[in-house]
């Protein structure tokens, strides 16, 4: 169930990128640091969720002196360090949605998140109430 996921959201993530709404490589970047937050809602990412981003991710136009790996293994990094920290959380989003510029790539952010979170076919209170955040500070 995760891979097929995982092909859906980095179907239509390729799709959007085909149609410029993540443009550039800032956006990219930003797209996958709120994927890998977003998996962290629960408080817990499994390491087979944590290698099909990579995998899936490996597919995208990479436009980094850095790999596109250390970029993700950054993000979850980043992720661990804000979670619980409501301040630090904020400033993480507020950070995120700068950098993904417009409103239709923060839109095509968002979406992406919903559909992550929802994966299992239920959103659990912690999901929903990150949903929420990225939603308000993305501007939706």
């Amino acid at each position: 169930m995760a891979s097929h996921l995982f092909d859906r959201i980095f179907g239509k993530l390729r799709q959007e990128l085909e149609q410029q709404t993540c443009r550039s490589q800032q956006q990219r970047e930003a797209l996958l640091d709120v994927l890998v937050w977003t998996m962290f809602a629960d408080r817990h990412i499994a390491a087979p969720e944590q290698a099909e981003i990579q995998r899936e991710a490996r597919d995208l136009p990479w436009e980094s002196g850095r790999s596109i790996d250390l970029y993700i293994d950054s993000a979850v990094r980043r992720a661990r360090d804000v979670l619980g920290r409501a301040p630090a959380e904020e400033a993480y989003l507020a950070d995120i949605a700068a950098r993904l510029e417009d409103s239709a790539a923060r839109s095509r952010a968002y979406e992406a998140c919903r559909e992550l979170a929802g994966a299992d076919g239920e959103l659990a209170p912690a999901e929903m109430d990150l949903l929420e955040r990225v939603r308000v500070s993305f501007g939706l």
